[in-house]
């Protein structure tokens, strides 16, 4: 028989117990600190993104994520979410472009037809050729904003194939005269003058060259101070009409 203590058994036995128990509970609690840790980290850019994706729902197309913090799949989601809100930014420019525009051409013509009208109303009852004249341009007119609207269905269906253009002759010195009138009549804060060398034949669609015409005249007017002069200049160069707004 051999008889002997198991006093140093037990002590290794519980000391392997606790530092067993004690690297169990470290690594629990290093598990449950990084795992806090990773959902924070998830947490929180998610948090930033529904408050900016909230602010670009509201309206505020300038505010940005920074794209750069973050190099993971939350990274490339605020990449998109940047991506998305400069789109809207864009589209949202080109809109207001697009409504500034359209309210532009619709006032030459609304203009013409009140000016028109009020001569019609003063003077045209008494006179018969002011009368069919202010009738005839009132005509033009009406047909002028219908085109324009038509145009508007056009860019609103965007189908190509639907837009028509009507090739027909016409001088582009008269239209350059009517154009010069109409604006007269709508704009005393400015001197207009023209200068013709003669007749100058286009084969074009009037509609579109009269719009453009227009626009140029109206650029002139807006970056012209009151008072100055605009001249409006038609030539015929080498088979080939030339016309200049300055």
């Amino acid at each position: 028989r051999l008889v002997t203590s198991l006093t140093l058994v037990d002590r290794q036995w519980w000391n392997t117990v606790t530092a067993a128990t004690g690297v169990g509970v470290l690594v629990l609690v290093f598990t449950i600190w990084s795992g806090l840790f990773f959902v924070r980290s998830i947490v929180r850019p998610l948090g930033e993104i529904e408050a900016t994706a909230t602010k670009i729902a509201k309206g505020d197309l300038q505010v940005r994520l920074p794209d750069n913090r973050y190099n993971d799949e939350v990274g490339r989601l605020c990449k998109t979410i940047n991506q998305m809100a400069e789109d809207l930014a864009e589209t949202d420019r080109l809109k207001n472009e697009f409504i500034s525009s359209v309210s532009h051409e619709l006032r030459t013509p609304i203009a013409v037809i009140q000016g028109y009208a009020n001569l019609l109303n003063r003077w045209g009852k008494d006179d018969p050729t002011t009368r069919q004249e202010a009738i005839d341009a009132i005509k033009s007119e009406a047909d002028s904003m219908k085109e324009l609207v038509e145009q508007l269905l056009f860019l609103a269906r965007g189908d190509n194939d639907s837009m028509h253009i009507e090739m027909e002759s016409f001088d582009l010195t008269e239209m350059a005269a009517e154009v010069f009138k109409e604006t007269g009549m709508i704009d005393r804060s400015h001197r207009f003058q023209s200068r013709w060398s003669g007749p100058a034949p286009v084969v074009a669609d009037v509609g579109l060259i009269k719009q453009a015409l227009r626009i140029l005249v109206d650029n002139a007017i807006k970056y012209t101070p009151a008072g100055g002069a605009i001249t409006l200049s038609v030539s015929w160069e080498g088979g080939a009409a030339r016309l200049s707004v300055q």
